[in-house]
């Protein structure tokens, strides 16, 4: 398969989750469409060859993901959540984003770490994840926009899973309030 037929896909996966003019999507087609990208095992594979696709692409993954695990939320299943929850990889995968100076990519990274925020199992992995810290460092990103993105995308995992949240802090009190006192 071609990187424009990926693109074509997604496309399409894209006018599912988000409907048309005359019609909304519906839930039980997007949970469907979550289903059928879990079975397959095709979330991951997105997230890891997020950097190889265009812009639309990248908007298009961010779209469809964010899209299916609101959905899964609402309806108490989490079939793309644990396939994303079985690689933690992921997670420091999204968070290197923010490495590049391409803000498109930051940019579609936040988004999906931002879905990952408020998704069940996904807000703790995220909280846990060693390059949690980075997020001090890219802040402070030359661009605006990658700056603030960073910055949503950290007070978004820092306000998620209470829990997850109040060990992390617990486990790092020195580490993370030298670095948050250094940034105020």
């Amino acid at each position: 398969m071609s990187w424009q037929d990926a693109a074509h896909y997604l496309s399409q996966a894209r006018a599912f989750v988000v409907g048309s003019e005359q019609e909304d999507a519906k839930p039980a087609v997007i949970l469907e469409l979550g289903a059928a990208l879990a079975h397959d095992n095709i979330p991951p594979l997105l997230i890891k060859k997020l950097k190889f696709l265009s812009f639309e692409g990248r908007k298009d993954v961010g779209v469809v993901l964010s899209r299916v695990l609101k959905m899964e939320t609402e309806h108490k299943t989490s079939k793309v959540a644990q396939t994303i929850a079985s690689d933690p990889s992921l997670i420091a995968l999204l968070i290197s984003g923010y490495d590049t100076d391409d803000t498109c990519m930051s940019l579609n990274c936040g988004v999906l770490l931002r879905e990952f925020a408020v998704t069940p199992n996904l807000g703790s992995l995220l909280v846990e994840c060693p390059d949690l810290f980075k997020f001090f460092k890219y802040v402070e990103h030359e661009s605006f926009e990658s700056a603030a993105d960073a910055f949503a995308s950290f007070s978004a995992a820092l306000t998620s899973d209470k829990a997850a949240v109040a060990k992390m802090l617990l486990g790092n009190y020195d580490a993370f309030f030298s670095q948050y006192n250094q940034l105020l």
